[in-house]
């Protein structure tokens, strides 16, 4: 999936807590603006890459590990 259209500058708590892995796209590829693809219960949400380190800090905080495909 490629996050070509538009991506999330807010995602809540609840969905980062249950995300399970995480892919960095970037702008050289198929779309041009780069995103943060996050997996979660066999879902997908385009992020803004910001999101990122809200994510490893509250999967830090509470000791849960988001994997990088």
């Amino acid at each position: 999936m490629e996050c070509c259209v538009t991506v999330s500058k807010k995602i809540p708590r609840s969905i980062l807590r249950s995300v399970c892995r995480y892919e960095i796209q970037s702008k050289s590829g198929v779309c041009d603006f780069d995103a943060l693809i996050l997996h979660f219960r066999n879902k997908l949400i385009c992020a803004h890459p910001r999101v990122l380190k809200k994510l490893k800090i509250l999967k830090h905080q509470t000791g849960l590990n988001a994997n990088r495909k």
